[in-house]
This record gives C-alpha cells, sequence and structure tokens, in this order.
C-alpha cells in the first residue's frame, strides 16, 4: 500500500508571527515536521502543502515534493477537512494519506509508523486520529459541575477525550467518501505527553522551546563526554571499514586544519552557513543577514561556513562572542578566520584554514542558513554528526550515524582491552587472535 504524508504550513500567521518559520533549537517548526516523516518507514513520498516558495526554498534540499497551495486556501477560512481533502486530490495514487501538523513538534517517527500499520493490517479502522485523554474537574458558569463538598477521586471521574490536533491518518477512499481527515471507524492513537504539546501562541512556544532544550541537552551531555574518548584517527579507520563492508560512504574525514585553542575538540551536529562573493552594484550589508543565523542554533552545535571568497577571513571575536550566547561548541570555517587572540580569550575554538586581518565584509554576502554545504568537497548537511580535533575533521553522514557510534564505542572497549594485554605482555599473535587486527 502506498502511503503519502503532508506538512500543511502557511507562509502567515496571526497569533504568532509567520509561525511555521520560527525556530524550535536549530530547526524551523516545518522542517522539523517534514524531517520527522522522512524519518517513517512506513511512507512513501513526503510533500510540503504551502503557498509560500520562500518555505520550499528553505527545504529544498529534503527529499520532498512541494505541493503549491492555491492562496484561496491559505486562510484561516479553510479548515483542515479542505485542506485534507485537496491535498488528497492533488495527488490522488496513494492509499493511505498522512497529515502531521507543524505545531506538534514532538510526535515521533514511531507513532506515526505504527499507526499507518495499524490501518494496512486492519480492516475494521478507516483512520487514525492522535488524541489526548484526561480526567478533568470542569466548571461552568463559574462553578464546579461536580459536586463541591464531596470532591470525587481522579479515577472515579470519566474520561475526557479530544483530539491533539496534530496528526491525521485516513484511507484514500474515506477521504474521498466523506471528505473528511477522519472516517467514521476511526483508531484513536493515545499518546506521550510530549506528542500533545501544541504550540498556538507565544506562550505555548516558550514552554515548547524550554522542553526542546532539554531534550537537546541530553543528547549534549553526552556528546560531551563521548568526545574525551573519540579521536580522529579511530573514527576514520572505521568510516574506511565500513566503506569496505558497505561500499558507500558512511561519512568523510578533512584535514589541514588550524585552531585558535591546540588540542581542542568538539563533537556536535552541524548549523550550516554559505557566503558568496558579492555581485557588481550588490548592497555589501546583506553579510549582516547571516547574523540572523544565531536564531537558529542550539546548544552545542557546530557552526559550519562555506565562504566562496575563502582567501578573506568570516568569524571574529564578535561572532564567536554571539555564538557563546546562543550555545554553540565551535565553528569550522572552511577558509580564512581572524582575531585568534580575541577568540582564543573567549575559550570558543575555531577551527579554519588559515589566518588572514582581511575581512570578508564588503566583498561577500549571505547565500544561505540551514541548508547543505561543501567544506573541502564533501558535503555537509544540517544536523550530521561532527567531530573535530587537531588531527582532523570527521563527518559523519545522518543516514549512518547511530551504527558509526555505536561500533566506535565498541571499538573504544577494544582498544582498552589490548592496552591491558600490552602492558600485561601478551604475545601480539594472542592479542590479535582476541581483538582483531588494529
Amino acid at each position: 500500500m502506498k502511503v503519502y504524508a503532508f506538512v500543511p504550513a502557511k507562509g502567515s500567521s496571526e497569533r504568532i508571527q509567520n509561525k511555521n518559520m520560527r525556530f524550535l533549537e536549530g530547526e524551523r517548526l516545518y522542517i522539523k515536521a517534514l524531517k520527522t516523516l522522512l524519518q517513517c518507514t512506513e511512507i512513501d513520498r513526503v510533500f510540503l502543502d504551502s503557498e509560500s516558495e520562500e518555505m520550499y526554498k528553505h527545504a529544498d534540499y529534503l527529499p520532498i515534493t512541494f505541493l503549491q497551495r492555491d492562496p484561496a486556501l491559505a486562510t484561516n477560512k479553510t479548515d483542515g477537512h479542505q485542506m485534507f481533502l485537496n491535498e488528497v486530490n492533488s495527488y490522488p495514487d496513494a492509499d493511505i494519506y498522512v497529515q502531521l501538523l507543524c505545531t506538534s513538534p514532538f510526535i515521533k517517527p514511531q507513532t506515526i509508523d505504527d499507526a499507518i500499520r495499524k490501518l494496512k493490517n486492519d480492516s475494521g479502522y478507516d483512520s487514525a486520529i492522535l488524541m489526548k485523554k484526561d480526567k478533568c474537574y470542569f466548571w461552568k458558569d463559574g462553578a464546579p459541575e461536580y459536586d463541591p463538598n464531596h470532591i470525587p477521586n481522579s479515577k472515579d471521574l470519566s474520561d475526557t477525550i479530544s483530539e491533539s490536533m496534530g496528526l491525521y491518518i485516513v484511507r484514500k477512499e474515506t477521504a474521498l467518501t466523506t471528505h473528511k481527515r477522519y472516517g467514521n471507524r476511526p483508531w484513536m492513537i493515545f499518546g506521550d505527553p510530549q506528542e500533545l504539546v501544541d504550540v498556538n501562541n507565544e506562550e505555548e512556544l516558550r514552554f515548547a522551546e524550554v522542553y526542546a532544550k532539554g531534550i537537546k541537552r541530553q543528547e549534549s551531555e553526552y556528546l560531551r563526554l563521548l568526545r574525551s574518548f573519540i579521536t580522529s584517527p579511530a573514527l576514520s579507520d572505521l568510516l574506511d571499514d565500513m566503506f569496505l563492508e558497505k561500499g558507500e560512504r558512511c561519512g568523510a574525514v578533512l584535514s589541514n586544519w588550524v585552531c585558535n585553542l591546540p588540542s581542542s575538540t568538539a563533537l556536535g551536529r552541524a548549523n550550516t552557513l554559505r557566503l558568496r562573493a558579492l555581485k557588481d552594484g550588490e548592497d555589501f550589508h546583506g553579510i549582516y543577514d547571516a547574523l540572523e543565523s544565531y536564531a537558529g542554533i542550539s546548544d552545542n552545535d557546530i557552526i559550519v561556513v562555506e565562504n566562496e571568497i575563502n582567501d578573506f577571513a568570516y568569524f571574529g571575536d564578535l561572532n564567536a562572542t554571539l555564538a557563546l550566547r546562543s550555545g554553540a561548541s565551535a565553528a569550522v570555517i572552511d577558509g580564512a578566520t581572524r582575531d585568534p587572540k580575541q577568540t582564543r580569550f573567549l575559550n570558543f575554538p575555531v577551527f579554519a584554514k588559515k589566518y588572514n586581518a582581511q575581512d570578508v565584509r564588503r566583498r561577500a554576502t549571505l547565500d544561505y542558513i540551514n541548508k547543505p554545504v561543501s567544506i573541502g568537497g564533501i558535503t555537509v548537511t544540517p544536523g550530521d554528526l561532527i567531530f573535530i580535533d587537531e588531527c582532523s575533521l570527521v563527518v559523519i553522514f545522518h543516514k549512518y550515524e547511530s551504527e558509526v557510534m555505536k561500533r566506535c564505542i565498541q571499538s573504544m572497549a577494544t582498544e582498552k582491552n589490548i592496552v591491558n594485554e600490552i602492558i600485561n605482555k601478551y604475545h601480539i599473535r594472542d592479542i590479535i587472535d582476541n581483538n582483531g587486527a588494529f
């Protein structure tokens, strides 16, 4: 059965200005939703449903299709059913349709996959909806609806069931018959509390930001721990082995970097930016648009910059100060940088190809942020895992990240065992037999 999934995202909003374009821990809300769908194993094709070409431009590096919505449907007068039916009619060759709202940023790919499999395998359901179940002490007209003299135990209250307004899945024939994004026999998915977070105003967005920071913090603490034990030579050997096994690159190694803080190491996710040369007569002030990138930087991110005119410096003390404030852990500049004394004083690692006092200002401008960049001929995608030390920079491609990190940790344990056997005077052949070649 063919499954298509859509992220509806207007280019404008009322309660939160440019809501869908807002960042949540380094990711725009609608791009976060698209990436959630792309992680699902049960989905065949992912669409961005929007009237905004700008939004598609920000996401065009992803393997998605742009459904350019009729502007007449991009208003608050268009309800979710109309929007869903337009999606089905625009691409009618699927069997099951998914709609994921970007205002529900914490819905898990596993939840979506499980619901799709339910519809595929159980004909008793014609749709699936992410629901919220709660027990509520209701009030009406200024008074409680329960007996105020005998407050009931919460376990004795009836369940209150409501839509999360985040996820809808429906069979095509059901959508075409009912003209709705759910049918008459829906399977109710009761999500985790985090999946029920719904962002519709500034207060809810602030809560989501705090929650997202907590999730990211857990990963950041783990990566900061690992960076003390990982080395680029060990990762390089591992990537070589995996290339021979799989016949394709699982990452890349780039060398010959200088760093303002010798012996620095960093392990974090790439947050990308590209600069291009100014065109004749172009306003040079466009370079300052690059400062907008700091709104999308989250804890432990590594800023990765492709500079088309890389003989001239980008990223000095002021950028380093902004990077620190944003939570970044390091910067990688594929070209020249400057102000090493000042950035050293800030204790912020800046890896670059060389130093030059001459700046890119009046020579370059921002091309884009948060899209793939080319570093030393290697494509680095936003969110790729980056490790860098005094020897080399290693890019770990997202597709293989879990396997690479698992095998890296295993190799660390093996190396420790090898050292132990060397110290205990094991014969070299026994060491190889026990641990493999090294």
